[in-house]
């Protein structure tokens, strides 16, 4: 066993010293270490199900939690030990009084068999970093994944992206309750053009295309990073969708590119992808991956697997 450091908590009513945190080896989360190496001191911020962490954030695995202080046992048999055996998954949340990124989620540990608390370290600037990511995510795609490409019938690039809301808008119908969506949002019907019909030729054209339609259709449905009325957790959940959609279409388009496809693409689209194409895949990942209209309204409840 190796000890990190001996941090303290500070609540309302008094401080809570000699919060030792330990790993199996000197090894083991050295970048934890280092982030806590400087900030010793806590304040305590809620109680938190520290099953639903998302796993990006977290820059260690659980830490052991000892102390030779007997108030210091104390409260965590009384903040956490009791609640944890009352509430299942329950874990305190805790933020450094210097690095506003750091935080500890406390909880405790009975798969050994016996009731051992441990911390999780959370670093928030990790966010920072995905959303820094998810901008700059216009890699150059194999060549392979696509068809062959022709330079001839070039699209002119353009940044204006109203053309892409209105093709998806003409798909549109009234949402009902959903989570990720903001209240009183609502998608008029506007006529297809004829953009979307148009060949796409370059793997740009394609990557520039499939940017913009997901990002139309999430406006669509309310769901907007630069909103201020959206929680943390929910711009997250947002980058996740906005994550998995485009990975999932940049798959789905490589069926342009299969051999036993290829016969069928040259007869009925001269071997391109279209506007449309995208359009389609987009609308339903974004059905599969955020709406719930579908659920609510069956008369059928799900049954577990049995």
């Amino acid at each position: 066993m190796h000890i990190w450091n001996t941090i303290s908590i500070v609540t309302d009513n008094n401080k809570i010293d000699d919060i030792q945190i330990w790993s199996n080896t000197e090894n083991d989360s050295k970048l934890s270490a280092n982030a806590l190496r400087h900030n010793e001191s806590f304040n305590v911020i809620s109680y938190i199900n520290y099953d639903l962490i998302p796993i990006y954030l977290l820059i260690s695995k659980p830490l052991r939690i000892y102390s030779n202080d007997e108030k210091t046992t104390e409260f965590f048999k009384r903040e956490l030990v009791q609640l944890s055996v009352k509430h299942g998954q329950i874990g305190l949340m805790i933020k450094n009084e210097i690095d506003e990124n750091l935080y500890l989620a406390l909880f405790v540990d009975s798969d050994a068999g016996d009731l051992q608390i441990k911390c999780l370290v959370i670093d928030f600037s990790i966010l920072e970093k995905i959303h820094q990511v998810i901008e700059s995510d216009n890699s150059q795609i194999d060549a392979s994944s696509f068809i062959n490409l022709d330079s001839s019938n070039v699209i002119p690039k353009s940044s204006n992206t109203s053309i892409f809301d209105k093709v998806l808008s003409s798909k549109g119908r009234k949402m009902k309750s959903n989570l990720f969506i903001m209240p009183g949002t609502s998608m008029s019907k506007r006529p297809a053009t004829q953009l979307s019909s148009s060949a796409l030729t370059t793997n740009d054209q394609i990557t520039q295309a499939v940017n913009k339609v997901i990002l139309s259709g999430l406006r669509i449905r309310g769901l907007n990073l630069n909103s201020s009325s959206l929680s943390t957790n929910e711009k997250i959940a947002i980058r996740e969708v906005y994550k998995m959609t485009y990975k999932s279409t940049m798959f789905s388009l490589r069926k342009f590119n299969y051999g036993f496809n290829q016969e069928l693409l040259k007869s009925s689209k001269n071997g391109h992808v279209e506007l449309n194409d995208i359009q389609d895949i987009v609308e339903k990942l974004l059905q599969v991956f955020v709406d719930i209209e579908d659920l609510a309204s069956s008369n059928s409840t799900p049954k577990p697997f049995q």
